[in-house]
């Protein structure tokens, strides 16, 4: 059986039809292209945000000045919102004479009669009028008031109530004290009244002393007024 040999003829070119190679293709199509105007120039990316990063900027410092604005023109009670409160009250304080001078820990605060706020707690209250100078404890509750009413002696009534004390004590009393307190020395200064109740036995001085004995005691009032 004979075998069928199949003859590969080439190919006839086409009439009229040019061959071209890819590179002279390229070429004629770009010189073919008609001419297009050329794209208008854009800033890139990052210039173009400047305008919102300055408009962002402008809205925080905006932010910052209202923030320091409310701070200033807060009111001064709601910055001490969280301080404690300090508890208080009141002293209505009197004397007799009225018109004394008032001192509460060494501060003046006006004259007789006043009432006075204070923090609660132990104060120091003294009262001076002419040469009477007198210094009392003062406790102050919270949310209370409390009542003073002194009686203010002169240095004269003064000094007859520490001798009128001191006579009546067994130990006496003692007579440098007194002249530092008063600056009068009592047995110099009363003596010649005192006299008759020495040379009786109920009065007697000893030692810088003087006091009255036991039958002096008994008739105290009479010998006492010697002072007044």
């Amino acid at each position: 059986m004979g075998q069928l040999k199949l003859h590969k003829h080439p190919a006839e070119p086409q009439p009229g039809v040019q061959e071209v190679d890819g590179l002279s293709s390229f070429a004629a199509e770009s010189d073919a292209s008609p001419n297009v105007p050329a794209a208008p120039w854009q800033a890139p990316v990052s210039a173009r945000k400047v305008p919102y990063i300055a408009a962002a900027f402008g809205a925080m410092l905006i932010v910052a000045a209202a923030t320091i604005a409310f701070v200033a023109t807060r009111p001064a009670g709601s910055e001490a919102a969280g301080t404690p409160v300090v508890a208080s009250g009141t002293a209505f304080i009197d004397s007799r004479p009225q018109g004394a001078a008032i001192f509460i820990d060494g501060v003046a605060k006006g004259a007789t009669p006043s009432r006075i706020a204070l923090t609660a707690g132990q104060h120091t209250l003294e009262l001076k009028m002419d040469d009477a100078d007198r210094s009392f404890p003062l406790n102050v509750e919270a949310g209370t008031t409390v009542t003073t009413d002194h009686h203010l002696l002169s240095l004269s009534e003064r000094r007859s109530e520490t001798l009128f004390t001191g006579m009546r004590l067994s130990a006496g009393i003692d007579r440098g004290g007194f002249h530092a307190r008063f600056g009068i020395d009592p047995w110099v200064r009363y003596q010649p009244d005192l006299d008759p109740f020495v040379q009786a036995g109920f009065v007697w001085e000893r030692d810088g002393r003087m006091g009255l004995s036991r039958p002096g005691m008994l008739i105290a009032n009479e010998i006492l007024v010697t002072f007044v």
